[in-house]
């Protein structure tokens, strides 16, 4: 599943063109935007037949409205497990499914905030996540595209922040101090981590600094807010010389 938006389409179509090289024999193959962006994304889709494109509601500040699109993933597949990607990054090499699960059972990759904090590096998601899940969240669960997770847990997780804090995911942007310092797969990872579910865990937590995990996904726009988007021509050259046949 990809969460788009207008500003991305240039980017999709690298991305998409590196599922169809790289991401074979899955069941479902989705891309979601606003009906604002339609005209932008639906072209792109199309040129790709596996792909089905779904619109969402629209949010006027569609920062966190992208990441409630994804909290609420069971809306837009019927697949017992969704696998998240978003439009800025390309599969590099042949996705081997089966890395990312364990007796049947999906491997969440983490790190101790402390890890990112001895090196200066700024961490903005830890406190937000925290506030959300009524208590400490000592790890950063946002690492290694694609992200996995089974369809039960965005139901469990949506029942219970609203039976928690009495709002549901459209109260998140009027509690926030900074408009972007919303991390909706931080939310999925510490629900997962420390709420495991009734029937057992929903997620294999391994920390990313004791094992050596396959990469298939590279990331290109790692920095910044809301910068440009557009594709440079050393990304452009590189991204073709991955992509092409």
């Amino acid at each position: 599943m990809i969460r788009t938006y207008a500003d991305d389409a240039q980017r999709l179509e690298f991305l998409l063109r590196s599922v169809d090289k790289y991401c074979k024999g899955l069941n479902e193959y989705v891309v979601v935007c606003r009906e604002c962006c339609r005209g932008s994304i639906a072209p792109i889709v199309e040129r790709h037949s596996q792909f089905k494109l779904s619109i969402c509601p629209d949010y006027g500040f569609d920062y966190i409205g992208q990441q409630i699109t994804k909290l609420r993933s069971y809306l837009y597949t019927s697949s017992d497990f969704v696998i998240h990607v978003d439009s800025d990054c390309i599969f590099v090499r042949p996705f081997d499914i089966s890395a990312y699960f364990f007796n049947e059972i999906p491997i969440l990759y983490h790190r101790e905030y402390d890890y990112f904090y001895q090196r200066k590096i700024e961490m903005p998601w830890q406190y937000i996540t925290s506030k959300f899940m009524c208590r400490q969240v000592d790890y950063e669960f946002m690492a290694l595209f694609p992200l996995v997770y089974p369809r039960s847990l965005y139901i469990d997780l949506e029942e219970w922040f609203s039976a928690t804090h009495g709002f549901g995911y459209e109260g998140i942007e009027q509690r926030l101090k900074l408009r972007h310092e919303f991390s909706e797969f931080n939310l999925l990872g510490a629900f997962s981590y420390y709420r495991p579910n009734h029937a057992g865990r929903y997620h294999l937590h391994l920390n990313w600094g004791e094992f050596n995990p396959s990469h298939y996904v590279k990331q290109y726009c790692v920095s910044g807010e809301n910068g440009d988007r557009s594709v440079g021509l050393e990304e452009f050259t590189e991204m073709e010389s991955i992509i092409s046949p």
